[in-house]
Protein backbone atom coordinates (compact mmCIF):
# COMPACT_ATOMS: atom_id res chain seq x y z
CA UNK A 1 0.00 0.00 0.00
CA UNK A 2 0.73 3.73 -0.48
CA UNK A 3 3.13 5.35 2.66
CA UNK A 4 0.57 7.19 5.00
CA UNK A 5 2.96 10.32 4.47
CA UNK A 6 1.80 10.33 0.44
CA UNK A 7 -1.96 9.92 1.33
CA UNK A 8 -4.39 12.58 1.97
CA UNK A 9 -7.91 13.06 3.34
CA UNK A 10 -10.80 12.68 0.85
CA UNK A 11 -11.79 16.65 1.26
CA UNK A 12 -15.91 17.18 0.78
CA UNK A 13 -16.87 19.37 -2.00
CA UNK A 14 -19.81 21.71 -1.34
CA UNK A 15 -19.23 23.81 -4.46
CA UNK A 16 -22.56 25.15 -5.80
CA UNK A 17 -20.17 25.43 -9.07
CA UNK A 18 -22.27 22.85 -11.57
CA UNK A 19 -19.40 22.88 -13.92
CA UNK A 20 -16.96 21.68 -11.35
CA UNK A 21 -19.46 18.97 -9.88
CA UNK A 22 -19.41 17.71 -12.97
CA UNK A 23 -15.83 17.74 -14.50
CA UNK A 24 -15.58 15.84 -11.18
CA UNK A 25 -18.12 13.44 -12.21
CA UNK A 26 -16.54 12.46 -15.76
CA UNK A 27 -12.90 12.34 -14.28
CA UNK A 28 -14.59 9.46 -11.72
CA UNK A 29 -16.28 7.95 -14.85
CA UNK A 30 -13.24 7.86 -16.27
CA UNK A 31 -10.95 6.26 -13.21
CA UNK A 32 -13.91 4.27 -12.74
CA UNK A 33 -14.12 2.83 -16.65
CA UNK A 34 -10.12 2.36 -16.59
CA UNK A 35 -10.34 0.13 -13.27
CA UNK A 36 -12.87 -1.98 -14.58
CA UNK A 37 -10.99 -2.52 -18.09
CA UNK A 38 -7.54 -3.10 -15.76
CA UNK A 39 -9.84 -5.79 -13.95
CA UNK A 40 -11.46 -7.55 -16.87
CA UNK A 41 -7.69 -7.78 -18.21
CA UNK A 42 -6.22 -9.43 -15.42
CA UNK A 43 -4.51 -6.76 -13.33
CA UNK A 44 -2.85 -7.97 -10.08
CA UNK A 45 -2.51 -4.78 -8.35
CA UNK A 46 -4.72 -1.91 -9.07
CA UNK A 47 -4.29 1.56 -7.24
CA UNK A 48 -7.55 3.75 -7.10
CA UNK A 49 -6.57 6.75 -4.84
CA UNK A 50 -8.37 9.87 -4.10
CA UNK A 51 -11.14 9.45 -7.63
CA UNK A 52 -13.98 9.35 -5.57
CA UNK A 53 -15.19 6.17 -6.35
CA UNK A 54 -17.00 5.90 -2.98
CA UNK A 55 -20.47 6.71 -4.65
CA UNK A 56 -22.93 3.63 -3.77
CA UNK A 57 -23.39 2.66 -7.39
CA UNK A 58 -19.84 3.31 -8.67
CA UNK A 59 -18.62 0.83 -5.75
CA UNK A 60 -21.29 -1.42 -7.00
CA UNK A 61 -19.69 -1.94 -10.58
CA UNK A 62 -16.59 -1.63 -8.98
CA UNK A 63 -17.30 -4.60 -6.81
CA UNK A 64 -18.75 -6.65 -9.68
CA UNK A 65 -15.02 -5.50 -11.37
CA UNK A 66 -13.51 -6.75 -8.37
CA UNK A 67 -15.53 -10.45 -8.25
CA UNK A 68 -15.25 -11.23 -11.74
CA UNK A 69 -10.70 -10.80 -11.26
CA UNK A 70 -9.45 -13.96 -9.72
CA UNK A 71 -5.82 -12.62 -10.13
CA UNK A 72 -6.23 -9.29 -8.18
CA UNK A 73 -4.05 -9.26 -5.20
CA UNK A 74 -3.68 -5.40 -4.18
CA UNK A 75 -6.72 -3.22 -3.70
CA UNK A 76 -5.66 0.30 -3.13
CA UNK A 77 -8.68 2.42 -2.71
CA UNK A 78 -7.68 5.33 0.11
CA UNK A 79 -9.31 8.42 0.34
CA UNK A 80 -12.30 7.53 -1.87
CA UNK A 81 -14.99 8.72 0.49
CA UNK A 82 -16.38 5.13 1.26
CA UNK A 83 -19.27 4.70 3.45
CA UNK A 84 -21.18 1.74 4.98
CA UNK A 85 -23.19 0.84 2.60
CA UNK A 86 -20.06 1.38 -0.55
CA UNK A 87 -18.06 -0.55 2.00
CA UNK A 88 -20.61 -3.07 2.27
CA UNK A 89 -20.99 -3.93 -1.59
CA UNK A 90 -16.79 -4.15 -1.83
CA UNK A 91 -16.93 -6.79 0.88
CA UNK A 92 -19.85 -8.69 -1.11
CA UNK A 93 -16.97 -9.20 -3.70
CA UNK A 94 -14.40 -10.05 -1.85
CA UNK A 95 -15.75 -12.29 0.44
CA UNK A 96 -14.28 -15.65 -0.67
CA UNK A 97 -11.92 -14.11 -3.13
CA UNK A 98 -9.35 -16.42 -4.32
CA UNK A 99 -6.36 -14.02 -4.47
CA UNK A 100 -6.83 -10.86 -3.16
CA UNK A 101 -4.48 -10.27 0.04
CA UNK A 102 -4.23 -6.85 0.58
CA UNK A 103 -6.98 -3.93 1.31
CA UNK A 104 -6.48 -0.56 1.60
CA UNK A 105 -9.22 1.57 2.27
CA UNK A 106 -7.05 4.44 4.69
CA UNK A 107 -8.98 7.54 5.02
CA UNK A 108 -12.27 7.06 3.96
CA UNK A 109 -15.86 6.83 5.87
CA UNK A 110 -15.92 3.75 6.44
CA UNK A 111 -18.01 3.31 10.48
CA UNK A 112 -19.45 0.67 12.35
CA UNK A 113 -21.72 -0.97 9.42
CA UNK A 114 -19.04 -1.45 6.73
CA UNK A 115 -16.37 -2.65 9.41
CA UNK A 116 -19.12 -5.56 10.52
CA UNK A 117 -19.21 -5.88 6.81
CA UNK A 118 -15.37 -6.29 6.23
CA UNK A 119 -15.26 -8.25 9.47
CA UNK A 120 -17.84 -10.86 7.77
CA UNK A 121 -14.74 -11.26 5.22
CA UNK A 122 -12.24 -12.17 7.48
CA UNK A 123 -14.62 -14.56 9.21
CA UNK A 124 -15.32 -16.38 5.71
CA UNK A 125 -13.71 -19.75 5.36
CA UNK A 126 -10.76 -19.72 3.01
CA UNK A 127 -10.10 -15.93 3.63
CA UNK A 128 -6.76 -14.88 1.56
CA UNK A 129 -6.42 -11.38 3.10
CA UNK A 130 -3.53 -10.46 4.79
CA UNK A 131 -3.14 -6.73 4.67
CA UNK A 132 -6.20 -4.38 6.35
CA UNK A 133 -5.81 -0.80 6.36
CA UNK A 134 -8.12 1.06 7.75
CA UNK A 135 -6.46 4.16 9.26
CA UNK A 136 -8.65 7.43 9.65
CA UNK A 137 -11.87 6.21 9.28
CA UNK A 138 -14.85 6.34 11.91
CA UNK A 139 -14.98 3.31 13.62
CA UNK A 140 -16.04 3.00 17.15
CA UNK A 141 -16.02 0.14 19.56
CA UNK A 142 -18.87 -1.52 17.61
CA UNK A 143 -16.89 -2.17 14.63
CA UNK A 144 -13.91 -2.51 17.03
CA UNK A 145 -15.52 -5.74 18.77
CA UNK A 146 -17.12 -7.06 15.47
CA UNK A 147 -13.17 -7.40 13.66
CA UNK A 148 -11.94 -8.40 16.31
CA UNK A 149 -14.63 -11.79 16.80
CA UNK A 150 -14.01 -12.15 13.43
CA UNK A 151 -9.69 -11.91 13.67
CA UNK A 152 -10.22 -14.26 16.29
CA UNK A 153 -11.04 -17.13 13.72
CA UNK A 154 -9.12 -15.66 11.10
CA UNK A 155 -5.77 -17.30 10.34
CA UNK A 156 -4.59 -15.05 7.29
CA UNK A 157 -4.80 -11.47 8.33
CA UNK A 158 -0.87 -10.29 9.25
CA UNK A 159 -1.62 -6.36 9.68
CA UNK A 160 -4.21 -4.91 10.36
CA UNK A 161 -4.14 -0.52 10.69
CA UNK A 162 -6.75 0.90 12.57
CA UNK A 163 -4.80 3.79 13.46
CA UNK A 164 -6.72 7.38 14.29
CA UNK A 165 -10.12 5.24 14.81
CA UNK A 166 -10.51 7.69 17.96
CA UNK A 167 -13.96 6.56 18.69
CA UNK A 168 -12.99 2.79 19.26
CA UNK A 169 -11.83 3.95 23.11
CA UNK A 170 -10.87 1.43 25.79
CA UNK A 171 -13.70 -1.21 25.02
CA UNK A 172 -12.37 -1.44 21.49
CA UNK A 173 -8.87 -1.93 23.02
CA UNK A 174 -10.48 -5.23 24.98
CA UNK A 175 -11.79 -6.48 22.27
CA UNK A 176 -8.76 -6.81 20.18
CA UNK A 177 -6.78 -7.86 23.49
CA UNK A 178 -9.30 -11.09 23.57
CA UNK A 179 -9.18 -11.92 19.64
CA UNK A 180 -4.93 -12.20 20.16
CA UNK A 181 -5.49 -14.44 23.09
CA UNK A 182 -6.57 -17.43 20.26
CA UNK A 183 -5.03 -15.33 17.19
CA UNK A 184 -1.91 -17.03 15.90
CA UNK A 185 -1.41 -15.19 11.87
CA UNK A 186 -1.41 -11.20 12.90
CA UNK A 187 2.04 -9.97 13.03
CA UNK A 188 1.71 -6.55 13.33
CA UNK A 189 -1.30 -4.25 14.69
CA UNK A 190 -1.72 -0.46 14.54
CA UNK A 191 -3.98 0.90 17.61
CA UNK A 192 -2.26 4.30 17.14
CA UNK A 193 -4.54 7.31 18.75
CA UNK A 194 -8.01 4.77 19.27
CA UNK A 195 -8.14 6.34 22.79
CA UNK A 196 -7.80 2.80 24.57
CA UNK A 197 -5.76 4.21 28.04
CA UNK A 198 -4.96 1.94 30.40
CA UNK A 199 -7.73 -0.27 30.28
CA UNK A 200 -7.36 -1.44 26.94
CA UNK A 201 -2.99 -1.13 27.53
CA UNK A 202 -3.55 -3.44 30.28
CA UNK A 203 -5.51 -6.14 28.45
CA UNK A 204 -3.06 -6.69 25.95
CA UNK A 205 -0.10 -7.13 27.94
CA UNK A 206 -1.97 -9.90 29.37
CA UNK A 207 -3.38 -11.21 26.55
CA UNK A 208 0.34 -10.89 24.71
CA UNK A 209 2.13 -12.82 27.82
CA UNK A 210 -0.01 -15.98 25.59
CA UNK A 211 0.13 -14.70 22.19
CA UNK A 212 3.09 -15.91 20.39
CA UNK A 213 2.84 -14.48 17.08
CA UNK A 214 2.63 -10.43 17.05
CA UNK A 215 5.70 -9.06 16.49
CA UNK A 216 4.73 -5.18 16.21
CA UNK A 217 2.60 -3.09 18.50
CA UNK A 218 1.59 0.15 18.03
CA UNK A 219 -0.12 2.19 21.19
CA UNK A 220 0.81 6.02 20.41
CA UNK A 221 -1.08 8.66 21.19
CA UNK A 222 -3.82 6.45 23.69
CA UNK A 223 -3.47 8.56 26.92
CA UNK A 224 -1.93 5.41 28.77
CA UNK A 225 0.04 6.64 31.54
CA UNK A 226 2.42 4.76 34.29
CA UNK A 227 -0.38 1.89 35.29
CA UNK A 228 -0.47 0.99 31.45
CA UNK A 229 2.94 0.76 31.10
CA UNK A 230 3.63 -1.04 34.10
CA UNK A 231 0.99 -3.46 33.15
CA UNK A 232 3.23 -3.63 29.62
CA UNK A 233 6.43 -3.88 31.06
CA UNK A 234 5.32 -6.81 33.14
CA UNK A 235 4.40 -8.51 29.69
CA UNK A 236 7.94 -8.10 27.77
CA UNK A 237 9.57 -10.22 30.85
CA UNK A 238 7.54 -12.66 29.38
CA UNK A 239 6.76 -12.23 25.91
CA UNK A 240 9.59 -13.73 23.54
CA UNK A 241 8.35 -12.46 20.50
CA UNK A 242 7.45 -8.39 20.37
CA UNK A 243 10.18 -6.93 18.12
CA UNK A 244 8.48 -3.46 18.26
CA UNK A 245 6.30 -1.32 20.47
CA UNK A 246 5.44 2.62 19.66
CA UNK A 247 4.39 4.15 23.20
CA UNK A 248 4.84 7.72 21.78
CA UNK A 249 2.80 11.15 22.93
CA UNK A 250 1.26 9.14 25.77
CA UNK A 251 0.72 10.02 29.70
CA UNK A 252 4.08 7.90 30.88
CA UNK A 253 6.28 9.00 33.70
CA UNK A 254 9.75 8.00 35.20
CA UNK A 255 7.65 5.32 37.47
CA UNK A 256 6.57 4.01 33.72
CA UNK A 257 10.06 4.29 32.70
CA UNK A 258 11.48 2.64 34.97
CA UNK A 259 9.48 -0.30 35.12
CA UNK A 260 9.61 -0.67 31.19
CA UNK A 261 13.41 0.19 31.73
CA UNK A 262 13.49 -3.14 34.22
CA UNK A 263 11.84 -4.91 32.05
CA UNK A 264 14.66 -5.09 29.22
CA UNK A 265 16.94 -6.59 31.82
CA UNK A 266 14.95 -9.57 30.69
CA UNK A 267 13.86 -9.19 27.56
CA UNK A 268 15.59 -10.53 24.63
CA UNK A 269 13.56 -9.77 21.80
CA UNK A 270 12.73 -6.46 21.41
CA UNK A 271 13.74 -4.59 18.85
CA UNK A 272 12.16 -1.18 19.04
CA UNK A 273 10.95 0.94 21.75
CA UNK A 274 9.25 4.05 21.49
CA UNK A 275 8.68 6.97 24.16
CA UNK A 276 8.58 10.02 22.60
CA UNK A 277 6.79 12.81 23.62
CA UNK A 278 5.53 11.17 27.03
CA UNK A 279 6.40 13.31 30.69
CA UNK A 280 9.76 11.69 31.44
CA UNK A 281 11.92 13.12 33.12
CA UNK A 282 15.84 13.67 33.15
CA UNK A 283 16.15 10.64 35.45
CA UNK A 284 14.91 8.25 32.39
CA UNK A 285 17.70 8.47 30.70
CA UNK A 286 19.33 6.79 33.71
CA UNK A 287 16.83 3.70 33.85
CA UNK A 288 17.34 2.56 30.74
CA UNK A 289 21.34 3.41 30.34
CA UNK A 290 21.64 0.96 33.40
CA UNK A 291 19.16 -1.38 31.77
CA UNK A 292 21.31 -1.67 28.95
CA UNK A 293 24.27 -3.09 30.58
CA UNK A 294 21.94 -6.58 30.92
CA UNK A 295 20.20 -6.17 27.65
CA UNK A 296 21.76 -6.91 24.00
CA UNK A 297 18.85 -7.30 21.94
CA UNK A 298 17.63 -3.44 22.13
CA UNK A 299 18.46 -1.19 18.82
CA UNK A 300 16.60 1.88 19.24
CA UNK A 301 15.27 3.82 21.51
CA UNK A 302 13.21 7.11 21.46
CA UNK A 303 12.99 9.01 24.36
CA UNK A 304 12.36 12.72 25.34
CA UNK A 305 14.56 14.31 27.18
CA UNK A 306 13.70 18.06 28.45
CA UNK A 307 16.22 18.49 31.12
CA UNK A 308 19.12 15.81 30.86
CA UNK A 309 21.43 18.15 28.87
CA UNK A 310 22.38 20.85 31.18
CA UNK A 311 22.52 17.40 34.16
CA UNK A 312 26.14 16.34 34.59
CA UNK A 313 24.40 12.84 36.12
CA UNK A 314 22.35 12.31 33.16
CA UNK A 315 24.73 13.14 31.08
CA UNK A 316 27.02 10.09 32.14
CA UNK A 317 24.03 8.19 31.80
CA UNK A 318 23.76 9.53 28.06
CA UNK A 319 27.57 8.41 27.61
CA UNK A 320 26.81 5.35 28.91
CA UNK A 321 23.90 4.33 26.70
CA UNK A 322 26.32 5.94 23.74
CA UNK A 323 28.98 3.54 24.62
CA UNK A 324 26.63 0.63 25.24
CA UNK A 325 25.65 1.69 21.16
CA UNK A 326 29.25 1.73 20.01
CA UNK A 327 30.07 -2.24 20.97
CA UNK A 328 26.28 -3.37 20.14
CA UNK A 329 27.15 -1.96 16.55
CA UNK A 330 31.25 -3.03 16.50
CA UNK A 331 29.90 -6.59 17.34
CA UNK A 332 27.16 -6.58 14.73
CA UNK A 333 29.52 -5.37 12.50
CA UNK A 334 31.86 -7.85 13.19
CA UNK A 335 29.23 -10.73 13.78
CA UNK A 336 28.75 -9.81 9.97
CA UNK A 337 31.75 -10.04 9.11
CA UNK A 338 32.44 -13.19 10.45
CA UNK A 339 29.58 -14.97 8.86
CA UNK A 340 30.66 -13.22 5.50
CA UNK A 341 34.14 -14.96 5.86
CA UNK A 342 36.17 -11.81 6.73
CA UNK A 343 37.92 -11.51 9.31
CA UNK A 344 36.25 -10.82 13.13
CA UNK A 345 37.37 -8.00 15.15
CA UNK A 346 38.23 -8.72 18.89
CA UNK A 347 36.47 -6.83 21.25
CA UNK A 348 36.87 -6.88 25.27
CA UNK A 349 33.91 -6.64 27.19
CA UNK A 350 35.69 -3.92 29.30
CA UNK A 351 35.44 -1.86 26.68
CA UNK A 352 31.71 -0.70 27.86
CA UNK A 353 33.52 0.85 30.66
CA UNK A 354 36.99 1.43 29.39
CA UNK A 355 38.45 4.72 28.08
CA UNK A 356 37.06 5.92 24.94
CA UNK A 357 40.20 5.26 22.75
CA UNK A 358 38.91 1.85 23.41
CA UNK A 359 35.99 1.98 21.70
CA UNK A 360 34.95 2.27 17.84
CA UNK A 361 33.72 5.64 15.99
CA UNK A 362 30.16 5.57 16.34
CA UNK A 363 27.87 5.82 13.02
CA UNK A 364 25.86 9.59 13.59
CA UNK A 365 25.18 12.53 15.75
CA UNK A 366 23.97 15.82 15.57
CA UNK A 367 23.37 18.27 18.32
CA UNK A 368 21.36 21.29 18.20
CA UNK A 369 23.67 24.30 19.37
CA UNK A 370 20.72 25.43 21.64
CA UNK A 371 20.63 22.53 23.88
CA UNK A 372 23.82 21.01 24.35
CA UNK A 373 27.29 22.92 24.47
CA UNK A 374 30.93 22.03 24.72
CA UNK A 375 30.93 23.70 28.02
CA UNK A 376 28.42 21.71 29.32
CA UNK A 377 29.89 18.56 28.93
CA UNK A 378 33.22 18.53 30.76
CA UNK A 379 36.40 16.86 30.01
CA UNK A 380 34.05 14.54 27.80
CA UNK A 381 35.63 15.06 24.84
CA UNK A 382 33.80 12.54 22.73
CA UNK A 383 30.19 13.77 23.53
CA UNK A 384 29.93 16.78 21.48
CA UNK A 385 31.33 15.90 18.32
CA UNK A 386 30.68 14.64 14.74
CA UNK A 387 30.03 11.14 15.67
CA UNK A 388 27.80 9.04 18.07
CA UNK A 389 24.89 7.12 18.76
CA UNK A 390 22.27 9.68 19.46
CA UNK A 391 20.37 12.30 17.30
CA UNK A 392 18.88 15.69 18.88
CA UNK A 393 15.67 16.54 16.84
CA UNK A 394 12.08 18.49 17.82
CA UNK A 395 13.57 21.47 19.52
CA UNK A 396 16.58 19.86 20.85
CA UNK A 397 14.44 17.67 23.07
CA UNK A 398 14.55 14.01 21.92
CA UNK A 399 16.86 11.79 21.48
CA UNK A 400 16.73 8.85 19.21
CA UNK A 401 19.36 6.25 20.38
CA UNK A 402 20.50 4.06 17.83
CA UNK A 403 21.66 1.22 19.51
Amino acid sequence: PMPLSTKRAVKSTRSGDSNVEELKKKRRDRWLAEALIKLSGGVECLSLTGQGLGDYFVAERLADGVRRNSRLRLLQLDSNGFDDASTAQLASAICGHVSLQCLDLDFNDVADAGASALAEVLAAQGCMLQDLQLHCNKISSTGATALSIALAKNSSLMSLNMHGNAQMGPVGGVAFAKALVSNRSLRSLSLHGCRIRDPGAEQLARSLVKNRSLKDLALSENGISDHGASELANMLKQNDTLSELLLDRNLIGDAGAQCLAKSLEHNRTLRDLWLLDNELSKHAVSYFAEALTKNEGLQRLGICLAEAASDPQSLRALKSLRRSAQVRKAMRSAAEGKENGGEQQHLDSSCVIGDDADLPPLEKINFHANQCRTSDLGSDDDLPTDQAAAEYVDDGKTELFDL
